[in-house]
Parts: C-alpha cells; sequence; structure tokens
C-alpha cells in the first residue's frame, strides 16, 4: 500500500521512444512498506524537479521510530534509459531493516548511521526497471546494499 499527496505540473512532449518530460513534482507525507526490507519508510517531503535528462532530488525520508534522513542530488537519464545516480544519502540514525515478516531471507534490526554517495553511470537494462550490475554490487561494502536497494526501488517508484 501507498499513501501521502503528489502534486505538481509535468509538460510532456515529445514521442513514446523519447519523451521530454519538464516539470516539477512534490510528495508530502508519502509512505510505503519496502517489504524486501520489511521496513516502513515515509516521505515526509520530496520536491523533484524533472528536465529533458535529469531529475533533481531532494527527499527528507522518516522511519517507524520519527529518525530523519536526507536524499538529495540528481538523477541523469537519456529518455529515460541509460539512468545515471548521482546521489547522497545521510542519516543521524535510521532504521534501514526492521522485518515482521517470518518468510524474508533475513531477521533482525539495522539502524545506523549513514553519509552515503551513490553513483553509477549509464545503469540500464531493457525491459526492467533500474539494476544494479554485478560488477558493482560485488563491490558494495555490504552496509550500503540495504541503501542501494532501497533507491533503486524507489527509482522504480518515480
Amino acid at each position: 500500500m501507498v499513501k501521502g499527496d503528489l502534486a505538481g505540473k509535468l509538460v510532456i512532449g515529445g514521442s513514446l521512444s523519447a519523451p521530454d518530460v519538464d516539470g516539477t513534482l512534490s510528495l508530502n507525507d508519502a509512505g510505503t512498506e519496502v517489504i524486501s526490507l520489511g521496513s516502513y519508510y515515509t516521505v515526509k517531503k520530496g520536491d523533484f524537479d524533472i528536465s529533458k535528462d535529469n531529475i533533481d532530488v531532494k527527499a527528507v525520508f522518516v522511519d517507524s521510530k520519527q529518525r530523519i534522513a536526507n536524499l538529495t542530488g540528481n538523477i541523469t537519464h537519456n529518455y529515460f534509459s541509460n539512468i545515471g545516480f548521482n546521489l547522497n544519502f545521510s542519516a543521524k540514525s535510521f532504521t534501514f531493516l526492521d522485518p515482521k515478516q517470518k518468510n524474508l531471507p533475513f531477521y533482525g534490526k539495522l539502524n545506523a548511521e549513514l553519509d552515503a554517495d551513490i553513483t553509477a553511470f549509464g545503469v540500464n537494462k531493457p525491459k526492467s526497471s533500474p539494476y544494479l550490475p554485478q560488477t558493482i554490487a560485488r563491490t558494495l561494502p555490504l552496509k550500503l546494499l540495504p541503501t542501494v536497494l532501497f533507491l533503486m526501488n524507489l527509482t522504480s517508484f518515480l
């Protein structure tokens, strides 16, 4: 289930294969459970400035304990292909994992302080949402993996 408010103005032109999108979107008190992490997150305030090849991101997340994390930066794209990330995710203390379900491949809570730069360019796979190439996934420190998976889930929502 997803809840919250989405407002903004988008001007969409171009073609289906090369859409030209320009405008702004704002999320307010938007929340969802990220099932793969077993946690519920709220975007208290999220601003997205969208242009032909760029999405500027400024978002404030709140976990189930009302602790805050910030996501800032931009997502580049070439007509929503060859997606690139230049993002920073920071939190003083934030709940990344808190599974309530018994059928997940992990258990326990993960609360952490994090200041992570997430940078990847040319991430693209036909007929799918953004993915993490195996070469990047193998070199990621384990402590960053929940954040990257969460952000990938977020970008597929956008």
